[in-house]
């Protein structure tokens, strides 16, 4: 079963604790000029440092690389992302405010690329 997540810049995702388990799958939707819809798996380590990947399938494919550290109910982050299809890369980053249950992440993203 997936988790659900709404954010509202792109590219925003929800941080999981995890020890050793293998890590849920978050579906992933964002608004830009067109909702985006795909999905996220990653962990947070015990020092709060983001990892894993996120696939946007719709209506464009976006596949990044999550990164970033999560201290104080705020996930800093600036991961790289590809756009296949249009043959064009580009870097995320911006910050994100954290549920105490890790279950929530709402903020913005700054997307540069070309």
């Amino acid at each position: 079963m997936h988790k659900t997540i709404l954010f509202f810049a792109l590219l925003i995702a929800v941080a999981c604790p995890v020890t050793g388990q293998t890590p849920p799958i978050y579906d992933v939707k964002g608004q830009l000029d067109k909702e985006s819809t795909g999905t996220a798996t990653f962990v947070v380590d015990r020092a709060g440092n983001v990892t894993g990947t996120m696939r946007l399938d719709s209506p464009n494919v976006v596949e990044a690389k999550l990164a970033g550290t999560i201290k104080d109910g705020t996930w800093t982050f600036a991961y790289p992302f590809q756009m296949p299809d249009q043959k064009c890369s580009g870097i995320a980053n911006g910050n994100a405010r954290v549920t105490p249950d890790l279950k929530s992440v709402s903020g913005t993203v700054t997307i540069m690329g070309g």
